[in-house]
């Protein structure tokens, strides 16, 4: 209000320009007096033009795909763009600018790079997942840009499922043409759930003192996971054509019937039935039986102690993030049935600390799903029947008896090895 007048009648040497990201916090009787302009992020093409301009003006060379690479790091915000372009002026030393040093200066990781981790997951390589990762720690590649650099290459191949054209220009077009292929062979539910996963796992990166052994822990899961829907077939019987033939008892042929004799039959025999034909000698053949194939069982569930080991790290972690909460977990186990993981509380007080607020129930059964890598399972909290067992009272200290007179003396000069003065001879 005190500003309103000034800005009603303001000296004619002066504009004011006021700038704000929250306008709906500005009095309606400011706005009205002001002219609006909302700024947006800038294009991947507008801001590399500009940094062409100011390359030109400094008299530097640069590559068009370095430009290209500053202009999609700074996310469409022009300032970030020429503070970008400052540091990797600052860090060249060549005449040219190459993408090898926007890749140094901005420590960002190179797209190859990315296709390569995401390609070794794909293929469960573990072990080329870890030297990857090894490569880059040596080249000094910090865990949490690591990353967030994986994360927004999954986003980039969920949005080159969705709409295969790079709508932002982001891409260079073969690079583009690659990480559409490679988001046919993962498919979007798989990367949606590493982009989810690793997300959390950002949070735990920040608190963590060795955020590296988090990356390597969840990358390694997404790298020996089972696929979605994939399923472990039971080895099939074997054909009965390829197994050892059994000795069949041979069927004797009929003998041949002997003549029958000229002599006249009684007439009650022309009205039974006529007799059937001699059986002809047939040869055996086995019967070829289709093998009925076995139903295909369901992947095998992870080992109960093995889960139990994993959720007891999980709560060591929850501990220190919230001692309260972690409390309540604590002589907390889980028993996994099929996709149902049931988490057994050990007392009715922990039980109705989760139950009581929505938001809790909702985040320890996420933290069950990441600790144990089964995103899809349903949680369920139960309390524990078991009781709790009764830990053993110390055995009572004997007490010390009262020293006095003698006794007194006595200890003190075995306690401090003393020895009595006679005072007249000191």
């Amino acid at each position: 209000d005190a500003l309103l007048k000034t800005l009603e009648e303001p000296p004619p040497h002066v504009i004011f320009i006021l700038a704000t990201t929250e306008l709906h916090r500005v009095p309606p009787t400011i706005r009205s007096r002001c002219q609006r302009f909302d700024f947006h992020r800038g294009k991947i093409a507008d801001i590399a033009k500009r940094l062409e301009y100011v390359l030109q003006a400094e008299g530097l060379r640069a590559e068009p795909a370095a430009i290209h690479l500053i202009a999609r790091a700074a996310d469409g915000s022009w300032r970030d763009a020429l503070t970008a372009l400052e540091q990797v002026i600052a860090f060249s030393e060549g005449n040219v600018i190459t993408p090898q040093t926007v890749y140094n200066a901005l420590g960002m990781l190179e797209d190859e790079t990315l296709m390569q981790f995401t390609d070794a997951l794909l293929e469960h390589d573990a072990g080329k997942v870890l030297s990857l990762l090894d490569t880059q720690m040596l080249l000094g590649r910090e865990p949490r840009v690591l990353a967030e650099s994986l994360i927004q290459h999954w986003r980039a191949l969920v949005q080159a499922a969705l709409h295969v054209q790079d709508r932002a220009g982001a891409y260079d077009p073969t690079l583009w043409s690659a990480m559409v292929e490679q988001a046919r062979r993962a498919g979007i539910p798989r990367l949606l759930h590493w982009w989810e996963q690793l997300a959390g796992a950002l949070s735990e990166m920040r608190i963590s003192g060795a955020p590296r052994t988090v990356l390597e822990l969840y990358l390694l899961r997404f790298a020996t996971e089972m696929p979605a829907g994939a399923v472990v077939s039971a080895p099939a019987a074997p054909s009965p054509a390829l197994s050892a033939p059994t000795p069949s008892a041979t069927v004797p042929s009929p003998a041949p019937a002997a003549p029958a004799s000229p002599t006249p039959q009684p007439a009650s025999a022309a009205t039974t039935a006529p007799a059937s034909p001699p059986l002809e000698p047939v040869a055996s053949t086995p019967t070829s039986t289709k093998p009925v194939p076995a139903p295909a069982s369901p992947a095998p569930a992870i080992d109960t102690a093995f889960a139990n080991q994993l959720w007891q790290q999980r709560v060591q972690e929850l501990m220190k993030r919230s001692p309260v909460g972690g409390a309540h977990l604590r002589d907390s186990r889980v028993v996994i049935e099929g996709n149902t993981i049931r988490l057994i509380l050990a007392s009715q007080l922990a039980y109705e600390f989760f139950k009581q607020a929505p938001h809790r129930e909702r985040n320890l059964a996420h933290e069950v799903r990441v600790a144990l890598g089964m995103p899809n399972a349903s949680v369920k909290l139960e309390v524990s029947n078991e009781p709790r067992p009764v830990e053993p009272s110390p055995p009572p200290v004997a007490e010390s008896p009262v020293l006095e007179g003698e006794s007194l003396v006595e200890a003190i000069r075995q306690t401090f090895n003393g020895y009595e003065v006679d005072p007249e001879t000191e």
